[in-house]
């Protein structure tokens, strides 16, 4: 499967040429010159990464990656600019940024950067796949479903995951940040996505089976 790059940028000589690489590359690249043709392209296909640049007319490449994180997105995102401070780096990072590459640089870089990020999601996860089972829940870890009782539940793959890693630890209360490192092997960003995740399995399963303790974190329930 050819995998498809979105190239957010306002210098049309560098995303010209990125296209070009890539596509020497036989990824598949589109490119967008500000953040919101970026956020109409992003919303209309389905991009395995984007490469952004941070400096952008009239909205910033910061709040086009505000903006994707917030609403629970979690494709790649790869931020490019000119700005060496760490503070910066550190801020975009936080911020649900995968990676930050200083310009000027090598396409060789950026691409090998791309690559290990697809890696390290591909990376199998060297867990059980027998079943899960609490009461009447049960999950199939090898094919990726659930059953309440006899009913097959409706749970999308994100969902699957994070309560296959709370059923896994029932017993344990997980704070926010643990469960978001279980599932990305980083620190959370500040989104409000993996609550979002946590209320509709709630709904699908029942609220009480997954409880909250106030400043603590969530917990299965047998």
């Amino acid at each position: 499967m050819t995998r498809k790059i979105l190239v957010i940028d306002d210098d049309k000589t560098l995303s010209t040429l990125l296209k070009r690489a890539f596509k020497a590359e036989k990824y598949d690249c589109e490119t967008a010159a500000t953040a919101r043709d970026g956020l109409l392209k992003f919303s209309e296909k389905s991009f395995d990464a984007v490469v952004l640049d941070l400096k952008l007319e009239k909205k910033s490449g910061t709040k086009f990656l505000m903006k994707i994180r917030r609403n629970g997105d979690e494709t790649p995102i790869i931020v490019l600019s000119s700005i060496a401070d760490p503070a910066v780096k550190i801020l975009h990072l936080r911020a649900g940024a995968n990676d930050y590459l200083e310009k000027p640089f090598l396409f060789e870089e950026l691409l090998a950067r791309l690559e290990t990020i697809f890696r390290d999601r591909a990376s199998p996860k060297k867990i059980s796949k027998s079943p899960i089972k609490s009461g009447n829940l049960t999950l199939f870890p090898e094919k990726m479903t659930a059953k309440l009782g006899q009913k097959k539940l409706d749970l999308t793959p994100r969902e699957f995951e994070i309560l296959e890693i709370l059923m896994r630890k029932k017993g344990e209360t997980l704070t926010r940040d643990e469960i978001w490192r279980e599932l990305f092997g980083t620190k959370m960003p500040k989104t409000n996505a993996l609550d979002v995740h946590l209320m509709r399995i709630r709904r699908k399963i029942g609220a009480d089976r997954i409880r909250c303790l106030p400043r603590r974190g969530f917990f299965f329930v047998e």
